[in-house]
């Protein structure tokens, strides 16, 4: 209460933390894939819960009407079970074509590129060869002039 009650004067030196700050790094989402796995896991967690508390909420004498309510909870809870592995496999199945692609467009760069070098080479190789006489001899004169 002290760290409080000193933000109240404004004459008094402020001490402590008054902003809120996350925990640490694991509580702030890195990516987008992450807060969905996250908001994904925390329904998954309430339809748990509420699957447990209708459950024992029909157990008491009574109120066995809530085993209707438990069993809508069971199916709620199959069925965003069946539906989660279901996306799994197509982000799993999407990770696995982009990466196919991803090598696709790696190889063809690969080859592209070994294409360039050969032009490249094959222009290097014709400039050089028009820059050379045909027949230059490597001693003496050109011509077979006097000895």
């Amino acid at each position: 209460m002290g760290s409080l009650a000193a933000t109240a004067r404004p004459d008094a030196p402020a001490s402590g933390r008054f902003v809120m700050v996350p925990k640490g790094p694991r509580s702030i989402p890195r990516s987008r894939r992450e807060l969905v796995v996250r908001r994904r896991r925390a329904a998954f967690e309430r339809l748990l819960v509420v699957a447990a508390a209708t459950f024992l909420i029909a157990l008491v004498p009574g109120l066995r009407a809530f085993f209707w309510a438990h069993l809508a909870a069971d199916a709620a809870l199959v069925g965003f079970g069946i539906w989660l592995r279901t996306e799994r496999e197509r982000d799993r199945a999407l990770k696995r074509s982009r990466l196919l692609t991803e090598r696709e467009d790696e190889r063809r760069a690969r080859l592209v590129r070994q294409e360039q070098l050969v032009a490249e080479q094959d222009h290097i190789d014709a400039a050089l060869a028009s820059t050379q006489p045909d027949e230059a001899p490597l001693f003496g004169r050109a011509s077979g002039g006097d000895a």
